[in-house]
């Protein structure tokens, strides 16, 4: 597991939460991380 910050994620356009791995790609995660 990665150490994330808090800023590191976003909410999508159809309110989807996701986020950046260390490759760049997005990845979606649980909606907890957006509050």
């Amino acid at each position: 597991a990665s150490s994330a910050s808090s800023s590191g994620y976003y909410t999508g356009p159809r309110g989807g939460c996701y986020t950046y791995t260390s490759s760049g790609r997005k990845r979606y995660v649980d909606h907890s991380y957006c509050n």
